[in-house]
């Protein structure tokens, strides 16, 4: 996803040169060609996120287009209050682009792992959250943000993330709009970010054991799809969120929230589940694929999981 970020803010840069890249010492091997190309649009903040985001929003007021760039706790949780008053607060047009979203950098422990951020962005008013789950959805989210002017979060994994939307076409992707990408039986899977291939294996595993299944990418957290979420609402009698982000204010809390707006009597549900992290830190020391089989979040947990809410 990173790569396809780089690429399209280049061609995007092509066109507007009010657009500028700012890093705080990050994307060594990816920014490369953009400094070359726009040597007078490229700022290497260094270690200075709270800085970094500070020049964004000067940026902005003077009318340029910044996006910035680095890991997610750095971008985010250590520059939180520029964020929120230098740049939410006024509602300006930054982006703020986040790498290593859930736990990517796994072996490099809690400090580089980001799980609460899609909480903490939730929280912000003026902003708009994408978390996209494949290279289409990351492609589509810098190209359709551009064309907004208000702040916006893209939360991106790391790299070779697989094509998951092999048909769809771009005009096909609309932020605050989630996509069916398949619809049968009375579960439904809601996945989000870089849980979404992984929810592509559940779904196709559940099938193989004969349980049907529906599932839908929830690309954008903020703003939330109401009424596609309504619908899930009233024609499933199982939901199942699947996120790697903390079980507190990420997707299975944005969608909590909206299901407890409506009208409980009208809706089938009959089980919400989960999967996301325990409401804890990792202690455990692994890669990603280990650090989702301790908290329970790997492909044959969920399985079994689901399996458990419809006995």
């Amino acid at each position: 996803m990173r790569t396809t970020f780089v690429n399209e803010l280049m061609k995007l840069a092509e066109k507007d040169e009010r657009i500028v890249l700012i890093t705080g010492d990050m994307g060594f091997s990816m920014f490369e060609k953009f400094k070359e190309k726009f040597p007078d649009r490229y700022y290497n903040a260094g270690i200075a996120e709270q800085n970094m985001v500070g020049m964004a929003a000067g940026l902005a007021l003077r009318g340029k287009k910044p996006y910035v760039y680095s890991i997610i706790p750095f971008l985010i949780m250590r520059s939180y209050e520029q964020v929120r008053v230098d740049v939410c607060y006024h509602e300006l047009d930054v982006k703020f682009i986040g790498s290593g979203g859930g736990v990517s950098y796994g072996h490099l422990g809690a400090t580089h792992h980001a799980t609460e951020d899609i909480n903490l962005m939730r929280g912000l008013p003026n902003i708009e959250i994408i978390a996209p789950g494949d290279p289409y959805e990351a492609k589509n989210a810098v190209d359709k943000s551009y064309l907004n002017k208000k702040p916006t979060y893209i939360r991106l994994s790391k790299n070779k993330d697989p094509f998951l939307h092999k048909n769809l076409k771009d005009e096909d992707f609309e932020i605050g709009k989630a996509i069916c990408m398949k619809k049968s039986g009375n579960i439904a899977i809601i996945a989000t970010s870089n849980m979404l291939n992984q929810a592509v294996e559940v779904s196709n595993e559940l099938d193989n054991l004969g349980i049907k299944n529906s599932l839908y990418s929830f690309h954008t957290i903020k703003p939330m799809d109401k009424e596609t979420l309504d619908k899930i609402f009233k024609n499933y009698k199982y939901i199942v969120t699947m996120e790697e982000h903390n079980v507190i204010g990420g997707l299975y809390g944005a969608i909590m929230e909206e299901y407890g707006k409506g009208v409980i009597n009208d809706y089938s549900i009959e089980k919400v589940l989960p999967i996301a992290i325990n409401d804890k830190f990792s202690h455990h020391v692994g890669d990603q694929n280990n650090i989702r089989k301790y908290f329970g979040i790997d492909k044959d947990s969920v399985i079994n999981k689901i399996k458990e809410i419809l006995k």
